[in-house]
């Protein structure tokens, strides 16, 4: 548990603590806390995935002999 010190009234506080016991002052929230929200694929990613799921499909029916007959 790291201690930081409040700007208001100089004491120590938990790093954890929503505000500070002494004079009430909340701690500011960061960004950070919270993750970023997932990108979308662009069609050139997209693109790559759908070829090796093709080049694998193809590869599976050329080794069990299902693709020519």
């Amino acid at each position: 548990m790291a201690l930081i010190t409040c700007p208001e009234c100089g004491n120590s506080i938990s790093e954890h603590a929503p505000m500070c016991p002494h004079c009430g002052l909340p701690k500011k929230t960061t960004g950070t806390d919270f993750r970023d929200p997932p990108r979308k694929l662009t069609l050139k990613e997209k693109m790559f995935i759908l070829s090796i799921a093709a080049g694998l499909l193809l590869f599976y029916a050329w080794a069990s002999g299902r693709l020519f007959g």
